[in-house]
């Protein structure tokens, strides 16, 4: 009869030891994958921020640039609105490029007035300035043949 040697009992299994060290491992790795996933998630939305504030930007200043340089009926003498222009938040009767001067809507707005859907957390505004044409960054009370047009939007 042969005689069987038995393992001691401290060798059969998994240690705690070594459980607790798998168990760093694998959620250091959890940890680590996770991060990657929330990084490319932010980067994603910032791309699509991006994309959605230059349409809204380009938007209101293809239609400000559509618009006459000076009022039909008035010329050059007022700078923004003229005195039978109402100044009411909506732009559908402005007829001139001045008329957009400190013009803001949140949310951004239709040409009508009405609320663009589905930009409820969107901003924008316009800025017209008269500039010196041999200075551009030289604002200027007086009329001078050139108009700065900003457009900023922001979101949140």
């Amino acid at each position: 009869m042969a005689l069987r040697k038995s393992m001691p009992a401290a060798s059969r299994g998994f240690t705690v030891l070594e459980s607790v060290i798998s168990t760093l491992i694998v959620g250091s790795m959890m940890v680590a994958a996770m991060n990657v996933v929330g990084a490319s998630e932010t980067a994603r939305q910032y791309g699509v921020d991006k994309s959605t504030g230059l349409m809204l930007a380009e938007e209101l200043m293809s239609e400000i640039l559509a618009m006459p340089y000076k009022d039909p009926e008035y010329g050059t003498v007022y700078f923004g609105f003229e005195p039978d222009e109402p100044n009411n938040g909506t732009r559908h009767a402005f007829d001139d490029v001045d008329d957009f001067c400190s013009w803001q809507a949140s949310p951004p707005q239709n040409p009508d007035g009405t609320e663009k859907t589905g930009f409820d957390l969107w901003k924008r505004w316009a800025q017209i300035v008269r500039v010196k044409h041999d200075a551009l960054s030289q604002a200027m009370n007086s009329e001078t043949g050139v108009k700065w047009i900003t457009v900023i939007v922001e979101r949140n």
